[in-house]
């Protein structure tokens, strides 16, 4: 008997929301991502932002909302209230957001816990701070029991932090898969793209070469890495250079270099479309972040082959001890503790079996379908709402 056809999926007209996009970003990149499966399955993408920076992907509706305002939290409370009377008037069957802010169907959740980050990161007066209200009103309209959004989590911890400080039931939760393209995991060329990468920047294979990757610098412990690296001793130190693959306080980090002795050891790369090559390049990925949803670079690292060294408050530090393919610093946070981890992962033998590992987790772990995984619960949300609606 002949299999019947499947049957064709209904097209849907889905509003995209986010703040900002920039090309660097890991979140955006996601976004993109996303934006771009909806459009192939022959749904209609609309996406409403303050800002869009790059190039306009063919078929996208990008609309950008103008609002007035110097600061930033105003320019948010007025660009949700003009979103309001939008969407409003434009009935789509869903509404996703990649920033908090009420009235959404789905929110991409791509930041940590807004509260729990202030709680270990911030002074003491920071939540007596308009900015902290702000945030904590729009975080708390998301994730409160009363509210219908329902929620991305990209990590388990992100879960339980969520359902801690505002009771979020747990089955308005997805938890997705990792989100690591395919041109990341190490191929065949990875030898090419070592030595490529090596000559680029004149280095001699004794070189020691740490990498981080990620904007803002502060929030991803660049100056933890620093401090690490002038920690080493002296003849291991004028073997190690870092890489930093992205754009936050730079002035701040090259002065600190500067006083550590490290600025002809340090090299800044605002952005780039070539991350395989500086993962393939590199030795080890530093990732040893004060506040970090998940760390997508650590599974990128992983899946590359790289062995990392990374902070215990990154939600995807289990992948790293899962797959026994580096270390991680315990929390609270130690510099003494950093320090002496990677003075101790500098060995080429370790080295070796950590890689190893990694390419052996990647291989056999999902580390690769979340945009897939986005797609079919978009759909089968917008599905249920639009029967809603049309009871």
């Amino acid at each position: 008997m002949q299999a019947k056809p499947a049957a064709p999926v209904q097209s849907f007209n889905l509003a995209m929301v986010l703040f900002r996009y920039f090309p660097w970003g890991g979140m955006q990149a996601n976004f993109l991502r996303i934006c771009e499966a909806c459009r192939a399955r022959g749904h209609r993408v609309d996406v409403y932002t303050l800002d869009w920076q790059g190039d306009r992907p063919e078929g996208l509706n990008i609309q950008i909302v103008e609002v007035s305002g110097r600061r930033n939290i105003v320019r948010y409370e007025r660009f949700s209230a003009r979103l309001k009377a939008i969407l409003s008037e434009k009935k789509y069957d869903l509404v996703m957001g990649f920033n908090r802010m009420p009235g959404l169907d789905l929110y991409y959740a791509a930041d940590p816990c807004f509260v729990e980050r202030v709680r270990k990161t911030r002074p003491w007066y920071y939540p007596y701070t308009a900015r902290y209200r702000h945030f904590r009103s729009v975080e708390k309209q998301v994730f409160v029991p009363q509210s219908r959004t329902r929620i991305f989590a990209l990590s388990p911890l992100q879960i339980e932090e969520y359902n801690q400080h505002y009771g979020t039931q747990r089955e308005r939760f997805n938890l997705l898969p990792p989100a690591v393209q395919s041109s990341y995991r190490r191929g065949e060329d990875a030898p090419q793209l070592r030595d490529r990468f090596r000559e680029m920047y004149q280095l001699k294979e004794p070189d020691w070469v740490m990498l981080m990757i990620g904007s803002g610098f502060e929030r991803k412990g660049v100056d933890r890495g620093l401090h690490a690296i002038a920690a080493l001793a002296p003849d291991i130190r004028a073997k190690c250079h870092l890489f930093i693959v992205g754009k936050g306080r730079e002035k701040a980090i090259r002065r600190l270099s500067g006083r550590l002795g490290l600025e002809a050891r340090l090299t800044i790369i605002p952005g780039t479309h070539e991350i395989p090559l500086y993962l393939q390049g590199a030795d080890l990925l530093m990732h040893p972040a004060r506040s970090e949803n998940t760390g997508n670079v650590i599974v990128e690292a992983i899946a590359a082959g790289l062995p990392v060294l990374c902070s215990g408050t990154c939600g995807y530090a289990d992948h790293v001890l899962k797959a026994r393919a580096g270390n991680v610093i315990n929390e609270p946070f130690a510099q003494e503790n950093m320090n002496r981890l990677l003075a101790k992962m500098l060995d080429p033998q370790a080295l070796k079996t950590w890689q190893v590992n990694a390419l052996n987790y990647a291989a056999h772990e999902d580390l690769y379908s979340r945009t897939d995984f986005v797609l079919e619960s978009i759909q089968t949300l917008a599905g249920k709402l639009s029967r809603q609606v049309k009871k």
